[in-house]
């Protein structure tokens, strides 16, 4: 009796998933893509633009529509107030996985098409925060991937059965600003600002309140990590560039971008070498402004102030 109360107690508090043979790698090649076609409990999800999965997709993709796994852009005041991209209701997302077809033994794989690696990077962040973290990999190189590999591609639509899973958050893999900005001068913290190099030394001038970067932060452009086939570079490169950024042993590296979708791939990468990675979803677009949060290099308000 005292057994099955503390089971269900358990489910109560959202206790993770734990159905056999759960592990799927963070990051997969198209060989295990392949390997693993068969597997009943394995589901392929497709992001990028719809004519592209309705012209060819892997065998038994499924197409999922970036506002399935985002939260409507809140400018009420309400949720998410004025911020362009966040993290799904629980049962909004709840809805996603139903239709999706996702159960609680699901093995899940991700894949881009036209390119759309940072959409994709958010979709596999937002099944890690609902619970099926360990069990989503992202297969680099995309469609492009799959085809130079002589995977086979196809126009048909599977058959999906309305899934059972239900979301189930797990907060940690997201910070605050509040978090941020407490930990600035934390040796045990490393951020990682994922943008492009131009908008982390104000070169490039963006729609954001204020330019620069977040004091402290180490430029690691999302676009550097992967070659001209979007395949991940070598694992030495990788970890040189996390190294140069202050990332080492036992640190908790913070990543953010602009909305915190280049923030999802880097993020991504990071945990795939093994850091304890996670992102500041916020990003720049709330860092930047927050009057009371001090920004770095950003030149336009520096001269201002000067003159």
């Amino acid at each position: 009796m005292i057994a099955h109360f503390a089971a269900a107690l358990l489910s109560m508090n959202g206790a993770p998933r734990q159905p056999a043979d759960p592990a799927v790698p963070l990051v997969v090649s198209p060989a295990w893509v392949k390997a693993h076609l068969t597997d009943p409990r394995l589901i392929i999800l497709t992001v990028g633009p719809r004519p592209a999965y309705d012209s060819l997709h892997l065998p038994g993709a499924r197409y999922v529509d970036f506002h399935a796994f985002t939260a409507p852009m809140a400018m009420d005041g309400k949720q998410h107030p004025g911020l362009a991209l966040e993290l799904p209701t629980s049962a909004r997302f709840d809805s996603t996985l139903r239709t999706l077809g996702i159960t609680d033994d699901s093995r899940i794989v991700v894949y881009a098409t036209s390119g759309w690696v940072t959409p994709t990077a958010r979709l596999a962040l937002t099944l890690d925060w609902a619970g099926f973290g360990g069990r989503v990999g992202f297969m680099e190189g995309g469609a492009e991937g799959w085809r130079r590999s002589g995977g086979a591609l196809t126009a048909d639509l599977p058959s999906v059965s309305p899934g059972t899973a239900r979301t189930r958050p797990h907060p940690a893999y997201f910070v605050s600003a509040d978090f941020v900005q407490a930990h600035l001068h934390d040796p045990k913290v490393a951020i990682i600002d994922a943008r492009d190099a131009g908008f982390y030394l104000d070169t490039i001038k963006s729609s954001m309140p204020r330019g620069g970067h977040i004091p402290g932060a180490h430029s690691i452009p999302y676009t550097s990590l992967t070659d001209s086939l979007d395949n991940l570079k070598s694992e030495g490169a990788l970890r040189s560039a996390f190294r140069a950024a202050g990332a080492a042993p036992g640190r908790i590296l913070v990543v953010y971008c602009h909305i915190g979708q280049q923030g999802s791939w880097v993020r991504l990468v990071a945990r795939s070498l093994g850091y304890d990675a996670r992102l500041y979803d916020g990003s720049f677009q709330e860092w930047s402004a927050r009057a009371d949060l001090p920004v770095e290099g950003d030149s336009h308000h520096t001269a201002a102030a000067g003159q």
